[in-house]
């Protein structure tokens, strides 16, 4: 047995719902070429680095350490992701001292507060 639409008992709500996600449909296919539902490719920043360098790390890491897990070895991601802070740290005061970048010419366009005890919201924390 094959179903119509005029057989469809439908509510002037879902009827409403069905014509925004056919218009959303139509929309994409227009602008992107396809049907396919991007909004769930990626739900925020993509944080993803797999470069061969960090790819052979994990994999030592879990040949060292069978037993571990996921999060252990995303700990210790993030702690080179430190080291690069601090380098990058060193390098911009080395700019300051060496007169390169003018301090006065920096323009901080946030509403962020800056704690002198180093605390920081993350939420406000973007670039």
């Amino acid at each position: 047995m094959q179903m119509r639409i005029e057989d469809l008992e439908l509510s002037l709500d879902s009827i409403e719902s069905l014509v925004k996600t056919l218009k959303r449909i139509i929309d994409n296919f227009i602008q992107y070429g396809t049907v396919h539902d991007r909004r769930y490719d990626a739900p925020g920043p993509s944080y993803t680095v797999g470069t061969e360098k960090t790819v052979d790390s994990v994999d030592k890491y879990f040949a060292e350490h069978p037993n571990s897990t996921i999060r252990k070895a995303a700990e210790l991601l993030k702690t080179r992701c430190m080291e690069a802070r601090v380098k990058f740290c060193k390098t911009i005061t080395e700019m300051f001292e060496s007169g390169e970048i003018d301090e006065n010419k920096i323009v901080f366009s946030d509403e962020a507060h800056f704690w002198l005890n180093g605390y920081f919201n993350k939420q406000n924390f973007r670039f």
